[in-house]
């Protein structure tokens, strides 16, 4: 069973992913020791009768509310798209790519294209740049999910 009074159990404790990898050592530990296995029997995976399950159980013990959420990462993607469009107007487009080669670099696979590179530096300091790229994400994203059931 979980010791509770870890201090890394406790919410917001865990700063760093050295952290997080530790209270998940922690976690395996305590695992172990409540079935009664030997580090060499998990190991060599002896007596473990369902892996997933143990994961799982694992995952369950840990509180998740320190990671950011979905909603919280496309807040912040947003504000930093609205700040590079806000510092960086090129009014007179001075340096783009075409469009094209900004829906190529968006709709391809990435440095699937030996400007991808390029293209992707300008557009983090081009407002029309980064603006154009936002609107082939969300198309990107919106035909991901026409395609889903």
């Amino acid at each position: 069973m979980r010791n509770d009074s870890s201090p890394n159990w406790k919410r917001g404790n865990m700063r760093s992913r050295e952290e997080f990898n530790q209270a998940i050592g922690e976690a395996l530990t305590a695992l172990r020791l409540e079935r009664g296995l030997s580090q060499a029997e998990v190991a060599e995976g002896k007596r473990i009768r369902n892996r997933d399950d143990a994961l799982e159980e694992i995952a369950m013990s840990i509180d998740h509310s320190w990671l950011p959420t979905e909603t919280e990462e496309d807040v912040f993607m947003d504000e930093l798209r609205n700040e590079v469009i806000r510092a960086y107007p090129n009014p007179d487009g001075a340096g783009c790519p075409d469009e094209s080669a900004l829906r190529r670099v968006v709709f391809g696979e990435i440095n699937e294209y030996a400007d991808s590179d390029a293209v992707m530096q300008h557009t983090m300091k081009c407002g029309p740049c980064t603006r154009q790229v936002a609107i082939f994400v969300k198309e990107k994203a919106r035909n991901k999910s026409a395609v889903l059931p």
